[in-house]
């Protein structure tokens, strides 16, 4: 979790609303559009098995391309991937993350 929000925090250049996003995505202040994204990356993130087609129709809605969505879909798996790996080997965070 260190290593994403110190890239919230280079993206967004608000380390109080990265700290909030990584703390508890739910208590921060999200648009609704934001919170969606966040809702689909947490299913893909931990629940896969009830993915579904139908999981795509809120960011629809919400303005969302197909494209867009994919891509969304795309980052939240590769950093579920980094964090399974790095469980996995036992791999640390490095000191100077904590510090981005």
């Amino acid at each position: 979790m260190i290593t994403h929000q110190a890239q919230l925090r280079e993206v967004t250049g608000d380390p109080e609303f990265a700290a909030a996003v990584a703390g508890n995505y739910w208590t921060a202040p999200l648009n609704e559009r934001e919170r969606a994204l966040a809702d689909f990356a947490v299913k893909i993130t931990r629940l896969d098995q009830e993915l579904s087609p139908s999981d795509l129709a809120p960011l629809r809605r919400l303005g969302f391309s197909d494209l867009a969505i994919l891509e969304a879909g795309e980052i939240a798996a590769q950093f579920s991937l980094s964090n399974r790996l790095s469980k996995a080997f036992g791999w640390k965070v490095k000191r100077e993350q904590y510090q981005l």
